[in-house]
């Protein structure tokens, strides 16, 4: 794109016009050329180079956001993938709300990840958390896990939720003394509990 502002511009930019415009057209627009003034030659070759400009800008963005057969088949492979292990993660809570929040919680004790006053509150505050989960549409869901979202490659939807409960929830709790641990090791805490009710 040519910047406009001096005589010299406007015959690099009519040279550069002209080679992308038919012959036919060329002789109109070189008989109207001729009629204008500085002035208007210079607001004429503005809205030339801007068309132009922004033409090249619809193909480039029509190449980006344009995927091939290829390209899209791929995509949907792998969104359909997310969406089958989205689905599988909340019918395994549903259907195994209670042993879930009850083998989280007591790991979560046993290896001196969080302290706490009372064990079954710290199960019932978890099985709350599913409870919710299972009821939240995909927007909260993501929303929730998004700062932890690159915590590790691949993570299981459940316990990356109940991490960033974890995190930043549950460790404002009256009964929770204190949370130990770095992030990584509460997600594989809680994630290899969750493992265990996955279906193969």
């Amino acid at each position: 794109m040519f910047p406009v502002e001096n005589f010299l511009d406007f015959q690099k930019a009519y040279r550069y016009y002209f080679k992308l415009i038919k012959n036919k057209k060329r002789l109109l627009t070189f008989s109207y050329f001729r009629l204008l003034g500085f002035s208007g030659k210079r607001k004429f070759f503005r809205l030339i180079i801007m068309t132009l400009y922004h033409r090249g800008q619809e193909h480039l963005m029509s190449k980006i956001f344009r995927p091939n057969n290829k390209e899209s088949i791929l995509l949907s492979k792998i969104e359909s993938s997310k969406e089958r292990d989205r689905r599988l993660s909340i019918n395994m809570v549903r259907d195994h709300g209670a042993s879930l929040s009850n083998s989280i919680a007591m790991k979560l004790v046993e290896n001196k990840i969080i302290e706490t006053k009372s064990k079954n509150s710290l199960e019932e505050q978890i099985s709350g958390k599913l409870d919710e989960l299972c009821r939240a549409d995909d927007f909260d869901v993501d929303y929730q896990v998004a700062p932890f979202r690159s915590l590790i490659p691949n993570p299981n939807l459940v316990s990356l939720y109940l991490t960033a409960f974890v995190l930043e929830t549950l460790i404002n709790h009256k009964d929770v003394i204190d949370i130990y641990g770095s992030d990584e090791e509460i997600y594989h805490c809680i994630n290899k509990q969750t493992m265990k009710f996955m279906p193969e």
